[in-house]
């Protein structure tokens, strides 16, 4: 009850009028739904405050619950996955204006075509620096034919067969792809770090006959002076140019084939994107097994520029000297080394103009110093794809950096995960992706070939491959990544399928039950694996088997001993409740636990405790077991070379993991210099 009250001086009388007032309800909340069913008419009012975060507005929201009531007045059991929400105007939008129309590559050239027309137009430009060696494309060109003529008459290696390539880093890894490809031949890169069933599991699934090793290549090069320069390219653009093997949920590897025309339509397009020039040096540091190499090396090489190999692919500082003393003006890489640059590197030492970050999730805050110094792109795309399907320029900075839209000749679809139908823009699906791009299927495994590739609904012609990944439109046709919806992970930008670390586990015969998950934010991803052991279970025994298959970086960092997992309704582990399970980092300390003693392993320590967030460190607790990982491991090394005048190995700390051991390590190379370290000139090397 509201009135108007007044009151007169000579009577005391109080006149009261009444007031109209309209009653509302305030809430904090952007949408407001209140439903009223009684009566005959279903009555639905609501309130839209401001446009939703995904850009979703009240007309759209209006004809979303218009169309799903229709769908349901129709048929009561229809399943709301298989209502198409789209408007026409919508989906001509998402189809022909968010995907371009494929366009035809510009000659039938595979690779090794463009790579020998661009011997003839840049023949002294120089191709590959390695270190001390450097190589000009014409001689880069000879040892190619010379190492094709070797192989094709030392071994008789015929075209259209696998070969392999288990090489150290370095410049006859790239002479060995080049050689290969000229033969017809399909390159198999076979990490040396993996393990020796690994090795052969890959090498048998592939049908691969010959391994370029070693010794192949000190066997080659003693006789090469007598070898013919000349060699016919017997490669053709629908051949198959090479496979990675990426992981899989079956606890085997699984293989990718990607052909020359896949190859070729990517190199054109990655060199338009980042305006690639003959003029460009570009950084190589990854390991060939990972399809950032792909964009590294092919590119590089079809337009004259010069590829750069790094000698120190796990040091990040070291990396960055690499390319202030190079003059790289091209780096593709992990968005962990990005944030390295972006938090203790000067940019401007550098010739470097663009930074393209792949294989994890680019954050605002990796870019937010160096993001208008250098041209910055975050691209995306699964190895099925050929490395990228997606780019990004950053050009202004927001809560999140999209992944961008769909490149020449592929299409991106946001699709509902369960049905044909494409989700509206600003609606959450999985990101499905289509066109010249595409692998013909996983190598030998009809099963996950047939649950992942699909008839695609809008092209006839062409197959639609299902990522796993989620996403959504944005209204300026940009792409924002939301993550997985299932069992697939990246770390530190490298591919993991849990499943498969859960069969290995269960193959060791140590444990009756396992389940893996990944704990911890973007910064600082672990892989943890939940056990029930049985009674031979030990430790060290379930990691050294593991090792013996997995390579080291999906080996988990924490086994913990549950007497039971927790399971679903349908009877399978539940990785919700897993990851939400506490567990306490001191239970992996060392039970001889001993305080720092001296004042060398006291400033240890304490570097320890500022990486690791940690309190209390133990002499003898292991980096690796209490929170440390690949990435840490480069901050410490960082650390402690700046903190004393001293240079380390980053395989020594991944040999020397406690502060007793690492303190032998800086003892034994120099005394701690408490002034600031002095900084070594970097020379420059000129092209």
């Amino acid at each position: 009850y509201n009135s108007l009250v007044s009151s007169s001086e000579d009577d005391n009388t109080v006149d009261e009028e009444p007031l109209d007032i309209e009653y509302f309800e305030a809430t904090n909340t952007d949408l407001d739904l209140s439903i009223d069913a009684s009566g005959d008419v279903l009555r639905l009012e609501y309130t839209l405050n401001r446009t939703l975060k995904n850009g979703v507005t009240l007309e759209q929201l209006h004809r979303y619950i218009d169309l799903f009531l229709s769908a349901y007045a129709v048929n009561s059991q229809t399943k709301i996955d298989d209502i198409d929400y789209l408007t026409p105007l919508e989906r001509q939008t998402i189809l022909h204006e968010f995907n371009k129309p494929d366009q035809e590559l510009p000659n039938d050239n595979t690779f090794i075509g463009l790579f020998e027309e661009t011997v003839n137009v840049y023949p002294e430009n120089i191709a590959l620096v390695d270190g001390s060696d450097t190589w000009t494309y014409a001689e880069l060109d000879k040892i190619a034919n010379q190492l094709a003529n070797f192989l094709t008459g030392e071994y008789q290696l015929k075209a259209s067969s696998v070969t392999g390539i288990s090489l150290p880093a370095g410049q006859y890894g790239i002479v060995s792809i080049l050689a290969i490809l000229k033969m017809g031949r399909t390159y198999l890169p076979i990490d040396t770090s993996f393990s020796q069933e690994r090795k052969s599991y890959i090498i048998q699934d592939s049908s691969c006959d010959f391994v370029i090793e070693e010794e192949t290549i000190q066997t080659f090069l003693s006789n090469r002076e007598n070898i013919d320069s000349q060699f016919q390219n017997a490669s053709h653009l629908n051949d198959r140019a090479y496979i990675l093997y990426t992981s899989g949920s079956t606890g085997k590897p699984k293989g990718v084939p990607i052909s020359h025309l896949s190859l070729v339509d990517y190199c054109y397009t990655y060199k338009d994107i980042v305006n690639l020039t003959s003029e460009d040096r570009v950084l190589q540091k990854t390991t060939l097994s990972f399809d950032v190499s792909v964009e590294e090396i092919f590119p590089t090489l079809a337009v004259g520029a010069g590829l750069v190999i790094s000698q120190n692919r796990m040091d990040f500082k070291a990396v960055f000297e690499e390319c202030i003393k190079y003059n790289v003006t091209v780096v593709s890489t992990n968005p962990f080394f990005v944030q390295y640059i972006n938090e203790n590197c000067d940019v401007e030492r550098t010739a470097l103009r663009v930074i393209v970050s792949g294989g994890d999730t680019l954050q605002s805050k990796y870019i937010d110093k160096i993001w208008q110094q250098v041209d910055i792109y975050n691209g995306y795309g699964p190895t099925e794809s050929t490395v990228c399907a997606t780019y990004y320029k950053v050009e202004h900075l927001g809560a999140s950096v999209p992944i961008g839209k769909s490149i020449r000749n592929r299409q991106v679809y946001i699709m509902s995960p369960s049905s044909d139908n494409l989700m509206p823009i600003g609606l959450v699906g999985e990101i499905c992706i289509a066109g010249k791009g595409l692998t013909e299927g996983y190598l030998n495994n009809e099963k996950q070939t047939a649950a992942k590739f699909f008839n695609n609904p809008f092209n006839s012609l062409g197959k639609l491959y299902r990522t796993g990944d989620l996403g959504k439109w944005l209204p300026d046709g940009n792409i924002e990544f939301l993550g997985r919806n299932d069992y697939q992970v990246n770390i530190r930008g490298k591919r993991i399928e849990l499943e498969e670390i859960e069969v290995c586990i269960l193959k060791t015969g140590l444990v009756s039950s396992a389940g893996v998950v990944v704990v911890g934010d973007t910064d600082n991803k672990s892989l943890v694996a939940y056990i029930v052991p049985k009674s031979t279970y030990e430790k060290s025994a379930l990691v050294k088997s593991l090792a013996s298959f997995l390579p080291q970086y999906m080996i988990p960092g924490y086994f913990i001993e549950q007497e039971e997992l927790p399971i679903t309704l349908n009877g399978k582990i539940d990785r919700k409740k897993l990851a939400a399970i506490e567990f306490n980092v001191e239970e992996f300390r060392s039970k001889d636990q001993i305080m720092p003693r001296t004042a060398l392993e006291k400033k240890l320590a304490d570097i320890w405790k500022e990486i690791l967030g940690l309190d209390v460190i133990g002499i003898h607790d292991n980096f690796f077991e209490i929170g440390g990982n690949s990435i840490l491991v480069m901050q410490l090394k960082y650390q402690l070379e700046n903190r004393f005048s001293t240079q380390i190995e980053i395989v020594s700390l991944f040999e020397h993991f406690t502060i007793e051991s690492q303190a032998l390590i800086v003892s034994s190379n120099h005394k701690e210099n408490s002034s600031s370290t002095q900084k070594e000139e970097i020379t420059e090397i000129k092209f």
